[in-house]
C-alpha cells in the first residue's frame, strides 16, 4: 500500500464545495479539477500526473474522502468534534473522530447524514428518526436488543437498505435504527457490515484514517 503523509487541506482553500480536484502524487499541489472526477484526471493526466489522488470538495470541512485512482484504498482525515470542557479536560473544547458522510437509501428517497466508525459498536445503527426520512417505520423493522456503555436492552430495529459511503462506495446492507442514538445526530459503523466488509488503519498522530474496499 502506498504511504500517505498528512495531506496539506490548505489547497482547497479557493475551490469551490462540490468540485473535484486531483492532487499531485507527493500531496504537495492541484493538478487538475472539475465537475466530475473523470474533467479533474483528464486535466491531471494533460499536466502529466499519472496517479493523482483525487478529492470532492465537501460543503463543510469535515470528512473529505481522498483516494488514489484504481486502488480500493480511500483516505479521510479526522474531524474535530465539539465537546464541552470539564474538570478533568478543562482546556479540551474539541475532540478528533473518525467520521464518515453517510447516504441511507430506501427505493426512491435517500437520506445524507454522518457516522462514526466505531468498532465497539456489533452493528451499524443510526438514530430512530432517520427511519422515517427514508419511507421506514422503524419499529416495523426487525427487532434487536443492544448493549453500550453504561446502558443495557437498548432497542433496535433492522431493515435492508442501501448505504453509501461518500461518493465513492455503496453496498446493501442490515442498518438499524434505536431511539437510544436520539440527540447524537449520527450513526454508528461497528463490526457487523463495516468492519467485516472493509480494511481499516488509524493513525490519530497524522490525524488520518484508512479504509480499504474489497
Amino acid at each position: 500500500m502506498p504511504a500517505v503523509k498528512t495531506f496539506d487541506q490548505g489547497l482547497l482553500s479557493s475551490i469551490p464545495p462540490g468540485m473535484w480536484v486531483a492532487i499531485s502524487h507527493d500531496q504537495e499541489k492541484i493538478v487538475g479539477k472539475g465537475l466530475t472526477v473523470e474533467e479533474a484526471l483528464q486535466v491531471a493526466e494533460q499536466n502529466g500526473e499519472e496517479k493523482p489522488y483525487i478529492i470532492r470538495v465537501p460543503d463543510n470541512n469535515s470528512a473529505l474522502i481522498l483516494s488514489a485512482p484504481k486502488l480500493p484504498r480511500y483516505t479521510i482525515p479526522y474531524t474535530r468534534g465539539p465537546i464541552v470542557p470539564s474538570p478533568a479536560f478543562p482546556g479540551r473544547t474539541t475532540t478528533p473522530r473518525p467520521v464518515l458522510p453517510i447516504l441511507l437509501t430506501n427505493g426512491p428517497l435517500m437520506w445524507s447524514c454522518y457516522a462514526i466508525v466505531d468498532s465497539g459498536a456489533d452493528d451499524i445503527v443510526f438514530p430512530a428518526s432517520f427511519a422515517p426520512r427514508i419511507g421506514l417505520t422503524f419499529q416495523q423493522g426487525a427487532f434487536y436488543q443492544f448493549a453500550g456503555a453504561g446502558s443495557s436492552n437498548q432497542p433496535a430495529w433492522f431493515f435492508p437498505i442501501t448505504l453509501s459511503i461518500g461518493t465513492v462506495i455503496s453496498y446493501q446492507v442490515s442498518v438499524g435504527f434505536t431511539p437510544a442514538l436520539e440527540g447524537t445526530g449520527v450513526g454508528l459503523l461497528g463490526q457487523n457490515g463495516f468492519f467485516d466488509r472493509f480494511k481499516l488503519e488509524f493513525d490519530l498522530r497524522n490525524s488520518f484514517f484508512y479504509l480499504e474496499a474489497p
